[in-house]
C-alpha cells in the first residue's frame, strides 16, 4: 500500500515538474512581455502629451488601441493637476507698534472684493495703506494696517471622467466669462486660457509646469495567475495584478501657443487669409491642424464658429 502511495506521489510530482511548472513559466514570461509592452506604450503616450502640451481624443484612442495588443483588460486612470495663481487681497497689520512685527490679519478672494479694493485704490496715493476709510472692515484709524494684492498658488485636479467627458464633447473647462472678449480686438484677448478645451474637436490644452499622470492596472486574470493559484492552492487568490504602471510627467512645452491670437496660418499677420481658413474649416474640419484649430477659436469659448470670424475686421 505504501508503495502505491509513493508511485502516485511520484506521478503527481512528475506532472508538476515536467508539465505544469514549465507551462507556468511560459505564461509568466508572456505576462512579463505584456508588462514591458504596456510600459513602453504608456510612457510614449505620456511623453507625447507632456512634450506637445495638449491631449486629443485621437491620441487617447491610439493609446488604448496599442495597449489592447497586450491581450489584457485594463483599468486606466488619468489625472491632470493644473497650477492656478489666484489673486487675493491680504490685510496686514502690526501686532505691536514698537517691534514692527507684521502679521496677516485676513485674506479675501480678489474677485469678491475687487470693486471695494479698486474704490479704495482711487482714493489713496498708495493702494496698500489704510487711512480713515473702512471699505474692507479693518482698523478704521490705524495707519499701520495695509492691504495688498498678491497671488496664491493652488492646485486643481481633473479626474479621468472630467478629461474623457471633455474629449468626447460632453463638457468643457472653458471659463464662463469668455463673452467678455466679444467687444474687444484680437490683440486685447489673452493668448490662451489656463484651463481650456476645444470641445467640438476633442482637444484639451495643458500648461507648462502642470502635471499629467496615468495609472494602468490589468483587471483580467491571466493564465499565469490561474496556474499559480492552482499550484499554491489559492494562496495568492484575489491578487491577479500582473501589470501595474504609474507614470507621469511635467508639461514641458505648449506647441499650440502662438504670439498672435487668430493667426491661423501663423504668418505673424492676422488678416482675411486667416478668416478664410475658418470658412474652409466649416466645410472641411480636417483642413486645419490641431494647433490651427486652437488658434482659430479666437475668443476661447471652446468652439469655432461665426463669433470667431467677427473678430477679423
Amino acid at each position: 500500500m505504501e508503495d502505491v502511495v509513493q508511485r502516485i506521489f511520484a506521478i503527481l510530482l512528475s506532472v508538476l515538474i515536467f508539465f505544469l511548472l514549465p507551462l507556468y513559466i511560459a505564461f509568466e514570461k508572456k505576462d512579463d512581455i505584456a508588462y514591458a509592452l504596456a510600459l513602453k506604450v504608456t510612457t510614449n503616450f505620456v511623453n507625447q502629451v507632456t512634450e506637445k502640451g495638449y491631449l486629443t481624443i485621437d491620441m487617447y484612442n491610439d493609446y488604448i488601441s496599442e495597449l489592447s495588443t497586450t491581450g489584457n483588460v485594463y483599468d486606466i486612470s488619468m489625472e491632470y493637476v493644473a497650477k492656478q495663481y489666484n489673486p487675493v487681497i491680504q490685510i496686514l497689520g502690526k501686532t505691536n507698534a514698537s517691534n514692527g512685527k507684521v502679521v496677516l490679519v485676513k485674506e479675501y478672494d480678489y474677485l469678491e472684493k475687487k470693486d471695494d479694493f479698486e474704490a479704495y485704490d482711487k482714493d489713496n496715493s498708495k493702494k496698500d495703506i489704510f487711512n480713515d476709510i473702512n471699505i474692507l472692515g479693518f482698523s478704521k484709524n490705524d495707519s499701520s494696517t495695509k492691504a495688498q494684492v498678491t497671488y496664491k498658488l493652488s492646485n486643481r485636479k481633473y479626474s479621468t471622467d472630467q478629461i474623457i467627458n471633455l474629449l468626447n464633447g460632453e463638457s468643457n473647462f472653458v471659463p464662463s466669462n469668455t463673452s467678455q472678449y466679444n467687444n474687444k480686438s484680437i490683440n486685447d484677448i489673452p493668448i490662451n486660457s489656463r484651463i481650456y478645451g476645444l470641445i467640438n474637436e476633442g482637444i484639451m490644452t495643458l500648461n507648462t509646469g502642470d502635471q499629467f499622470t496615468i495609472v494602468v492596472k490589468n483587471t483580467n486574470t491571466t493564465i499565469a495567475s490561474m496556474l499559480f493559484n492552482t499550484l499554491t492552492f489559492g494562496a495568492n487568490a484575489g491578487n491577479n495584478t500582473k501589470v501595474y504602471i504609474n507614470y507621469g510627467g511635467t508639461i514641458k512645452n505648449q506647441e499650440y501657443r502662438v504670439s498672435k491670437r487668430g493667426d491661423i496660418n501663423q504668418d505673424a499677420i492676422v488678416d482675411d487669409r486667416d478668416k478664410e481658413l475658418i470658412n474652409k474649416y466649416k466645410d472641411d474640419p480636417s483642413s486645419l491642424t490641431v494647433v490651427q484649430k486652437i488658434i482659430a477659436d479666437v475668443n476661447g469659448d471652446g468652439v469655432i464658429d461665426d463669433t470667431d470670424k467677427s473678430f477679423y475686421i
